[in-house]
This record gives structure tokens, sequence and C-alpha cells, in this order.
């Protein structure tokens, strides 16, 4: 099985402003490709999140502690988001492959 990728930085930046106005010379990542595609998503239909909802209630039927917990939709809706994210990825590996 492949290790997931992120992407890797999206927007780095290597310098910024400190607190009293000087610059620093630190490293803030920022977020990553993957988040930022999730940001992008397309918004998830209700049939998406409705699917979502019954495979919880089919996984834990009685809401048991020792089983994955149910998830919100909030929870739903983010997964869907950075699933199509992960294709975008995907989709990117791919096509620098063929290259």
């Amino acid at each position: 099985m492949s290790k997931k990728t992120d992407g890797g930085p999206a927007f780095p930046g290597e310098q910024g402003h400190t607190p009293s106005g000087t610059w620093n010379q630190t490293f803030e990542p920022g977020l990553t490709l993957r988040q930022w595609y999730a940001t992008f998503a397309p918004e998830p239909t209700e049939a998406q999140v409705r699917d979502g909802i019954e495979n919880d209630k089919i996984t834990n039927p009685h809401n048991d502690d020792y089983k994955p917990p149910r998830r919100s939709i909030r929870e739903i809706v983010a997964g869907l988001r950075f699933a199509y994210a992960d294709a975008m990825l995907a989709h990117e590996a791919a096509e620098e492959q063929n290259r």
C-alpha cells in the first residue's frame, strides 16, 4: 500500500515580520496542497452526505464505544472534500508519471 502524499506546501514562506517589526528567517510551510484542494472541492450533495450517515449507521448501528464512532455531518463533509483532494493529487501523480 502506498503512502498518501499531502502534495507539499502550497504557499511556503521563508520570511516574515516579528511582533517587534523586524524580519525573521523562519520557514512557515502554510497550507499543504491537499488542504488547498480540499478547500476548493465542490460542495458534497445531500445524497453523498446521506450515504455517509447511512454507512456510519451500518458500521456502528448502536453507537457502541468500542466501534468507530458515528461522524457528524461536518466530519462527513470534510471527509468527502479530502477524498476529492486525494483524487486530485493522485491525478497529478499519474500525469507526472506519463510525462
